[in-house]
């Protein structure tokens, strides 16, 4: 597998397991959303977590090079 694909499947499978290890995003905003760094391949993974239902989606895949955060709607 490429680091790419390795990177993605690990940052799913983690933040399946545990919603709320990712950092929250800064600035924060107002749909609640965490970000965990990928290392190896210097992006963020931006992602929200509905605290109903444990749901998680995910908002960005953002490379540091980049600069500012997304901005979500």
């Amino acid at each position: 597998m490429d680091a790419l694909a390795d990177d993605l499947e690990r940052a799913f499978d983690l933040i399946t397991r545990q919603p709320r290890i990712g950092k929250m995003a800064d600035p924060p905003d107002p749909i609640y959303s965490r970000r965990i760094y990928l290392h190896r391949i210097h992006y963020f993974l931006y992602y929200s977590v509905d605290d109903r239902t444990e749901t998680v989606e995910v908002l960005a895949f953002w490379h540091v090079s980049r600069g500012s955060s997304p901005e979500f709607d």
